[in-house]
């Protein structure tokens, strides 16, 4: 990483987890928790996405077993290293949302979100 040249700029955003300073290197961005993003999907929205991924559980109709499913399907997510793992859980998530969503309704708009941000 030494060698690498900055090939884009550095930007400050408020996610989730609070302040995180990145760095775009070469298609990637380089975060200040050492977590890397690839850049087609934007960090602040993942963490708004995953924020409200979790505020949505209590009003799904999940029993217990499938919540603590959910909130580790969540962290996956958050922890993914690549698009097409966060895609993949994603998948998994998206249903779960599906079911209690209405049109024009919270969860329908979260899932809208997921779609735009992580595709089908």
């Amino acid at each position: 990483m030494q060698d690498q040249q900055n090939t884009g700029p550095t930007q400050n955003f408020f996610g989730a987890v609070g302040a995180v300073n990145s760095t775009v290197h070469g298609g990637q961005v380089i975060a200040g928790n050492n977590a890397t993003v690839n850049s087609g999907i934007d960090g602040a929205a993942l963490a708004q996405l995953i924020t409200q991924l979790r505020a949505a559980a209590p009003v799904l109709d999940l029993s217990a077993e499938e919540v603590a499913d959910y909130e580790a399907d969540i962290v996956r997510l958050e922890n993914a290293e690549d698009e097409e793992e966060r895609r993949g859980v994603w998948q998994r998530i998206a249903p779960r949302l599906n079911s209690g969503a209405q049109a024009g309704s919270a969860l329908a708009t979260i899932v809208q979100f997921g779609m735009a941000l992580l595709g089908g």
